[in-house]
């Protein structure tokens, strides 16, 4: 999803980035290489140990990536500093999503763009919904519920008028879903962001079940996969100023 993003914003070569809710840095590694040497890429999560993870990666080629810890509604970083602002699912984990969206504006410049992106409606993934439901029927409610947090904020109405109300003009929310299935731990064409390399994938072996009866999470070869539709909400300009 990090190519995604960094599309939509149009990064380029030269520009300041901001990743709110960087993680381990696979979307500011990404913008790094599209910004180039002469750009700069600023790194911000509350999670001080995925920071540590983002730090002890080998760096890639472009820009020198600045991590810090920081909390999302009070960053320390100065108005109007960045070109773009991308997100990816950190929106719908923030507290206060309004605050946290009006402190993204406050530190792009009168120009500056956002995108960000949220999972879509969790029934449209598959492989998602049957481990909600077994967690749910197994395990108890609690332990569905953590799973179906990160689908808090499924409803593309509901986000474009959230952006829209910070203070970001020309939004648009789209949707894009891609087929994906997860390799190994250790797998070497995964790269240095945490994404995996095309290639010809190994099949896994069969699990027993019935005829004509494929379990919704299960490629038709037995292997795990997941159909992952994800909002995308991007924004080619801002007020310059926000009231409130």
């Amino acid at each position: 999803w990090a190519p995604v993003l960094a599309d939509l914003a149009g990064l380029r070569s030269g520009e300041a980035v901001l990743d709110v809710a960087c993680g381990t840095g696979v979307i500011a590694r990404f913008a790094a290489e599209r910004v180039g040497v002469a750009g700069r890429v600023v790194g911000v999560d509350l999670n001080a140990g995925m920071l540590a993870v983002a730090r002890a990666l080998p760096p890639v080629t472009g820009a020198l990536i600045d991590w810090r810890e920081a909390d999302v509604l009070a960053m320390p970083l100065p108005d109007g500093t960045f070109d773009a602002v991308l997100c990816g699912q950190g929106l719908q984990q923030f507290a206060d999503r309004p605050a946290a969206l009006r402190e993204m504006r406050r530190v792009l410049g009168r120009a500056g763009r956002l995108a960000a992106s949220v999972w879509g409606p969790l029934a449209a993934s598959p492989g998602m919904a049957a481990l909600v439901a077994a967690l749910e029927r197994h395990v108890g409610v609690a332990a569905g519920r953590n799973r179906r947090a990160p689908f808090a904020l499924d409803d593309a109405d509901a986000l474009h008028g959230l952006i829209e109300a910070a203070g970001f003009l020309e939004v648009a929310v789209r949707t894009v879903t891609v087929n994906a299935r997860p390799h190994a731990a250790g797998d070497p064409r995964r790269d240095h962001r945490g994404g995996a390399r095309r290639g010809r994938q190994r099949r896994s072996r069969r699990p027993a079940r019935l005829p004509g009866w494929r379990h919704p999470g299960l490629s038709h070869d037995g292997a795990p996969r997941s159909r992952a539709p994800q909002l995308i909400a991007d924004s080619s300009g801002s007020r310059h100023r926000l009231s409130g």
